[in-house]
């Protein structure tokens, strides 16, 4: 369950890399925001990639040769 206040991405280009919009969200109970906190220029201050700027994966998985040092092994 993710504690954090999701986004419904409307009007957002960037929702399909952004944590707030594609985290599983809790079955029980979950905030969200009333309106997609998009500024007028198209950028937002709650923006929080999900994609990792050395590697490229997504959601804390990493390829072996990524720089930030941390590995992703599915045994």
């Amino acid at each position: 369950m993710p504690d954090i206040t999701k986004c419904k991405g409307e009007g957002c280009k960037l929702k399909e890399f952004c944590w707030r919009f594609t985290c599983i969200p809790s079955q029980h109970y979950q905030s969200y925001f009333t309106e997609s906190p998009i500024n007028k220029d198209g950028t937002c201050d709650e923006y929080w990639e999900n994609k990792c700027p050395y590697c490229g994966q997504f959601d804390g998985i990493h390829k072996l040769s990524c720089a930030t040092g941390k590995k992703t092994l599915y045994l």
